[in-house]
């Protein structure tokens, strides 16, 4: 009967160390999954930005280049 009891006890200690151990993971988790969309929000808005001055430099160019072309005409008509 002792040998029983000492086994039910050593059982139900398990069973609360594995439920505290559960419930540090789950938060973990939790954690975890915050700091991933965090992160993802991040680099998000990085992705944004530089496609903005992706964007800017593009057009940028094409002005210069609209321009370079406008120069070169008048040159070849003034000649």
């Amino acid at each position: 009967m002792a040998q029983m009891q000492e086994t039910q006890n050593a059982t139900n200690e398990e069973r609360s160390r594995l439920r505290t151990e559960n419930a540090l993971l789950q938060q973990r988790l939790v954690t975890l999954e915050e700091q991933q969309q965090l992160s993802e929000q991040r680099w998000n808005e990085k992705l944004k930005d530089e496609q903005s001055r992706s964007k800017y430099a593009i057009e940028r160019y094409e002005r210069e280049k609209e321009l370079d072309s406008m120069k070169n005409r008048i040159k070849f008509e003034l000649i």
